[in-house]
Formats: C-alpha cells, sequence, structure tokens
C-alpha cells in the first residue's frame, strides 16, 4: 500500500542554480590544504618542500617559483615564510602543502613573455599536483616585490606590488589576496561539480570536500571575513552532497552549520546576494535531513528559510532565481504534507511548482523544466493517493512522460532512473484501482529500468527505493494472479532494500519499506495457509510503526494499522477450527486497530483509503457476527463512530 518515491530531495533544484548562475552567487567550494613533510632548506628546517616533491594530494597545494631577480632566494624565502606563518597550525605542521620550485618563470619584458610565464605555471600545476602558483620578480630596491598567483582557471596576468615592512616581512595584504585567491579558487573548484545533475557526485567531490574540511577547522589567521564566509559556504555544500547522495546525516547536519556560520557574515544588508544564496542553500540543506527524520521542524525551517530569500529575489527583480525558489518551496510543502493529515501540503507544493513553471519554460530552460515537471508528478501522484477517482494520478503520469521528454538515459541516468520510479510508483496506485494486470506490470518494467542504472555502491539510498517500490509491485501482481513465486520474489527484494534504508538514517523510508514486506509476507501466508509468514507478517508491521508513529507520519501510521488488523483476520480465519475462542479474540482486536485507523484516516481526508479501510471493517464485522456471536460485533462507542463515517 506505501510506496516509496524516487529520494530526488535536492538534486531537484540544483538545475535551477545552474540555469540562474549569472545571478545567483553560486555555492562555493574549495581545496583544503595538506600539512608538510618537514625538509632541510639553507641549514633550517621548514615546513615546505624543496624541488623535485610534489603534493600529496590530500590537501591545498601552493608552489612558490624562485622569484625573478632574487639572486641570493631571500625574497623567495619571505614568501614561503608567510605562507608557513598563515597557515601554521603549531607542532601538526601546516594545512597546506607548500612547495618550493628554485627556477625562474621570467616576467619581464613583452606581453608574450608574461604569457608564456604564465602558462609555463599551469603545467607546474598539473607537475606538482598543486592548486597555485606564486611567481615574479623582485624590483630594484629590493623591497618590492611584483607577484601574481596562477591557478588552472586564472586569467589575469597583471603583476601586484608588494612593499617589505621594515622588517623585510610581506604585508599584511598579501594575505587578504592570497586569501581571495584561495576563495575564488574554492568557488571554482566545486561549482562544475555541482553542474553535472542526474550524476553521482561524492566520490568526485570527497577529495575536495577533505581539504577544505582542514581550512575549515583551522580558518588562516590572514583571511578576511567575507573569504572565509566562501570557505564555509563552499565546505558545505561539499558535506550538504556527500551526506545527501549517502544518507550521512552528520554531514547535512555540518552543511547547516556552515551555512549558517556564513550567514554570520553575509547578511542582507551587507550582502544581499551571497545572503539570499545561502538562505536557499541552507533551506535545501534543512529539506534533506528533514526527509531523514521523524520531526517536522526542519523542513518548516527550510519554508522559512526559502521565503526569506525570497524577499530578495522577486520575480520582477530575478525572475528564474523566483522559479527555482518556488520549486524549492514546493518540496518542502510536499515533505511536509506526507507527514501531516489532509492534503494542504501537497496543494501549496502544486501551487509553488505550477507558480514556477510560469517562468521556466522548455524553450527556454528544458532541464529545468524537467525536473519541475518531475517533481509536480510526484505530489500530484501523493494527492491522487489520498483521493477518489484517477485524475491527480494521471496527470501525475504525464508530467513524468514529459519529464523523461528530456531526462534521457545517457544524459542524466540518475534523473531518467528517479523518473522512473516515480512513474512506476504511479502506475502501481493506477493499476490498484484497475480490474487488470497491465498498469501493474508496466510499473514493475519502469522499477526494472530505473534498477538497470542505480547502483547499490553509488546511491544506495535510490537504489533501495527502486527495490522496495519493485517489491510491492511483486506483491500487488502476485496477489492480483495468485501467482506464490512472486510473492517470494517480492520479499527479497524487500529485505535485499532493508539493508540499505537503515532506521536510524531513513525512519520514513525504511517504514515504508517494512510495510511493503509485511504486505509481501502477509500475501505469502494467505496464499501458503502458513502462520508462520503471518506471524513475520505482523512482526515487519510492528517494526514498521515504530518509526512511522501516529504523531509523525499518520498517514503511513494508519496504513500499517490496516494491514495488522488483515493480518489478524488471516491468522483467525486459520485457527477458527482449531481455537476459537483466540481467532475471536484476533478478529475483536483486528476490529479495534481498524477503528483507529479510520478515525486517523478521516482526519488525513484520505477518502480512497477511508473507504477501503472501512469496507474492510465490515467484513471484519460479518466475521465477528457469523462465527463468534453478535454480542462481541458493536459497542456503543463503535455505532456512534460509524454513524459518524456515513
Amino acid at each position: 500500500m506505501k510506496l516509496i518515491r524516487g529520494l530526488l530531495t535536492q538534486k531537484t533544484q540544483t538545475n535551477l542554480q545552474n540555469v540562474s548562475v549569472a545571478v545567483v552567487a553560486t555555492l562555493a567550494s574549495a581545496f583544503l590544504l595538506n600539512m608538510g613533510v618537514w625538509e632541510q632548506i639553507s641549514g633550517s628546517w621548514q615546513n615546505w618542500h624543496a624541488y623535485p616533491y610534489a603534493a600529496s594530494g590530500k590537501r591545498f597545494a601552493i608552489v612558490v617559483a624562485k622569484l625573478t631577480g632574487d639572486e641570493n632566494g631571500r625574497q623567495t624565502r619571505h614568501i614561503l615564510s608567510s605562507l608557513e606563518r598563515e597557515f601554521s597550525t603549531g607542532n601538526q605542521g601546516t594545512q597546506v602543502d607548500i612547495l618550493s620550485y628554485p627556477k625562474e618563470l621570467k616576467s619581464t619584458g613583452d606581453t608574450q613573455n608574461v604569457l608564456w610565464a604564465t602558462e609555463t605555471a599551469r603545467a607546474h600545476l598539473s607537475t606538482f599536483r598543486a592548486d597555485v602558483v606564486i611567481w615574479g620578480e623582485v624590483a630594484a630596491t629590493d623591497k618590492v616585490l611584483r607577484l601574481r598567483f596562477t591557478t588552472l582557471n586564472s586569467h589575469a596576468v597583471t603583476a601586484k606590488p608588494y612593499n617589505l615592512t621594515d622588517a623585510l616581512e610581506l604585508p599584511s595584504n598579501f594575505n587578504l589576496d592570497f586569501g581571495a585567491v584561495l576563495a575564488t579558487l574554492a568557488t571554482i573548484q566545486i561549482q562544475p561539480l555541482l553542474e553535472k545533475q542526474g550524476r553521482v557526485l561524492a566520490e568526485i567531490l570527497e577529495p575536495i570536500a577533505m581539504k577544505l574540511r582542514i581550512l575549515v577547522k583551522n580558518p588562516p589567521k590572514g583571511f578576511s571575513d567575507n573569504d572565509m564566509a566562501t570557505l564555509w559556504s563552499a565546505c558545505a555544500d561539499a558535506e550538504k552532497q556527500i551526506g545527501e547522495e549517502r544518507a550521512n546525516n552528520a554531514k547535512l547536519q555540518d552543511a547547516i552549520i556552515l551555512y549558517n556560520k556564513a550567514l554570520s557574515v553575509w547578511t542582507r544588508e551587507r550582502f544581499p546576494v551571497p545572503w539570499a544564496t545561502t538562505k536557499n542553500n541552507l533551506g535545501n540543506a534543512l529539506k534533506v535531513l528533514s526527509d531523514r527524520q521523524r520531526s517536522t521542524s526542519n523542513h518548516k525551517e527550510a519554508i522559512v528559510a526559502y521565503r526569506d530569500a525570497l524577499q530578495e529575489w522577486t520575480q520582477q527583480r530575478a525572475p528564474v532565481v523566483w522559479a527555482m525558489l518556488h520549486s524549492n518551496l514546493g518540496l518542502a510543502f510536499q515533505a511536509l504534507g506526507e507527514r501531516e493529515t489532509g492534503t494542504e501540503g501537497f496543494k501549496e507544493a502544486v501551487i509553488s511548482y505550477r507558480m514556477a513553471l510560469t517562468e521556466v519554460t522548455r524553450e527556454r530552460f528544458p532541464v529545468g523544466w524537467a525536473v519541475i515537471q518531475l517533481n509536480l508528478g510526484v505530489t500530484l501522484s501523493l494527492l491522487g493517493e489520498r483521493e477518489l477517482g484517477t485524475k491527480n494520478l494521471n496527470e501525475a503520469t504525464s508530467a513524468f512522460r514529459e519529464s523523461l521528454k528530456v531526462f534521457s538515459r545517457t544524459r542524466f541516468p540518475i534523473y531518467w532512473a528517479v523518473t522512473h520510479i516515480n512513474l512506476g510508483a504511479t502506475l502501481l496506485r493506477l493499476g490498484e484501482r484497475d480490474a487488470g494486470t497491465e498498469r501493474l506490470r508496466e510499473a514493475i518494467v519502469a522499477f526494472r529500468k530505473a534498477l538497470e542504472v542505480l547502483k547499490r555502491e553509488f546511491v544506495p539510498v535510490d537504489w533501495g527505493s527502486a527495490q522496495a517500490n519493485l517489491c510491492y509491485g511483486l506483491q500487488v501482481l502476485g496477489m492480483r494472479e495468485n501467482r506464490t513465486w512472486r510473492l517470494r520474489q517480492a520479499i527479497g527484494t524487500c529485505r535485499e532494500a532493508l539493508t540499505v534504508l537503515p532506521r536510524n538514517e531513513l525512519p520514513l523510508q525504511s517504514a515504508a519499506a517494512r510495510l511493503n514486506l509485511g504486505m509481501s509476507l502477509l500475501g505469502f501466508g494467505i496464499q501458503l495457509g502458513s502462520t508462520d509468514r503471518l506471524e513475520e507478517a505482523l512482526t515487519a508491521f510492528q517494526e514498521a510503526q515504530l518509526d512511522a508513529t501516529v504523531e509523525n507520519f499518520p498517514f503511513m501510521w494508519s496504513l500499517i494499522q490496516v494491514n495488522i488488523s488483515e493480518t489478524l483476520k488471516a491468522s483467525a480465519r486459520l485457527q477458527m477450527k482449531n481455537d476459537l475462542i483466540l481467532a475471536c479474540s484476533k478478529l475483536d482486536s483486528g476490529r479495534q486497530v481498524l477503528m483507529k485507523a479510520l478515525d486517523v484516516l478521516r482526519k488525513s481526508a484520505t477518502e480512497y483509503y477511508f473507504l477501503m479501510a472501512e469496507r474492510r471493517l465490515q467484513t471484519v464485522k460479518i466475521l465477528l457476527a457469523s462465527s463468534c456471536g453478535v454480542g462481541m460485533v458493536l459497542n456503543t462507542d463503535e455505532l456512534q463512530t460509524s454513524g459518524e463515517t456515513r
């Protein structure tokens, strides 16, 4: 009865962020830096490496080439010493790998020489596995250094002068300028990765995140507040993406802390665009984390964060970003709707998505449009699940098929797979309301297509989601066709799903998979006439309701109660001949459980499942009356409740 939708989470809004990259100060992510190995240079122990050493690749790496005109290397050593002081962590060395290159990059003369030297510096980045090369020349006075910072993405060739202090040390603005270089590099390094929509990014991001963590843990002394905010935001972006893909809630919590740190610097008054961007990103992280928890507080905080950002990004000022935020709002309202009674959250989500589609059209932004269509389809499917009729379910199917016109398997494999999970889930809901099996078979095909792309080792949560949905599809089809082997397949598939859907990290998804497992065991027990399988089903339902409580997930809780009642009824039928008293006791327990479920379903405005549960209650009453005596059928409270439901 319960399907696990594809866990798109915040991958869905990355597309629209990319669409609006010219407007949004993008979410940065930078490089982290390594602790040096002690090398002896010029008779003293230093925290830098001498040529021909290469960087470790575990930390940010800086190459300092010998300055032109620095005959005895003294001024080059001033730069090395300044970097060492800036990135020192005491007895642990430095936060970065600092490498000394003994050859000059000749930057004097005409522009052609400077361009050649710049390209040579870029080549050194690859040779030394470095991130920045510092090079330049010493002026005639020996107290003015003209320096350049070269990264893979830098284009400027103009040198900047730095006047040495009376103590022959580099001035404080050197560290500030270098901090700005690192902050910019952070943005440049992470942005292209986050733009790879629909792909697995955690494995690529992890080395960058490792470097960022070192800088964030021990902030360099000379960095400006703005540069630190950029690094915090960059690290948060990496942690959020890794935490999302790998179901690591600790990383999501770290991301939330880092975004809030960035917001302590980027206020709306001083930095309106970074403030609004970070508010959006904070909302994304809160929403993903809340999807995996029992509480609704983070969803509500996410909604507040998105609405804060909308104060700065109005439809008139930034229409595409405004649309992105409404898309994100839709996701938060949708998730809130799953945890609350009624359908208001889903209806708010539908409104938000349709507002976003007024600006994000297929012609202008095909990927962003497809993402919103996908999310709109998910919400319509959830809404249709709780209502009578099939209008919203059919509209959801259309929305998914529209998305697939953009999400091809080759270009967007993850989105393609997740769309098939959601399409399959909706076809299953439609198939349950049909007499035939065509839509049920289509749903199973859709789930299996998704599993061709989703691999357990790379995207375990999405893989588990697809497995749990396939389990449910096999169960429904197995019961419809009276095929025991399909139910056996369903049980194995659900158990596989549960290996990657841990209760502590993903309570909602784990509860839904246990519900599907219980239903498969229930069907298997009915077909085999096995009380052992029915007991296993009852255990699965009881475990599911430990996470899906009536307070946190009332709709799912009510579905669990309906299935507990069905299990008790099936067990009672098997025991009627041998132990009538026990059988009647189970039937009455099932009746009481159904009464509680009906009360919640009525409040949730879930017409389809309310009527289904009411029909099952009548069946239990008839069994009680025919097998156990009329006196057990109704009591005063039930008569009153039954009258109200009509």
